[in-house]
């Protein structure tokens, strides 16, 4: 293992990393629900491409 640590000190240390990552991602999800309005977003973004998307084809269209 690295720098002489044995296995059982590198497997504890990993899980324990593990266990902490996992739990702070969900408590993040808990506390935060980053992903709520995730349709609300993908909704606007969809009408603004749209819009984009007009604009452009008028350009083309003028410019031709």
């Amino acid at each position: 293992m690295p720098a002489g640590v044995p296995w059982s000190t590198y497997l504890r240390f990993t899980f324990a990393c593990s266990l902490s990552m996992l739990g702070g991602a969900q408590t993040v999800h808990q506390f935060y629900r980053p992903l709520e309005d995730l349709d609300i977003w993908v909704e606007k973004f969809t009408e603004e491409k749209k819009i984009y998307e007009q604009k452009v084809a008028a350009e083309k269209e003028k410019n031709q």
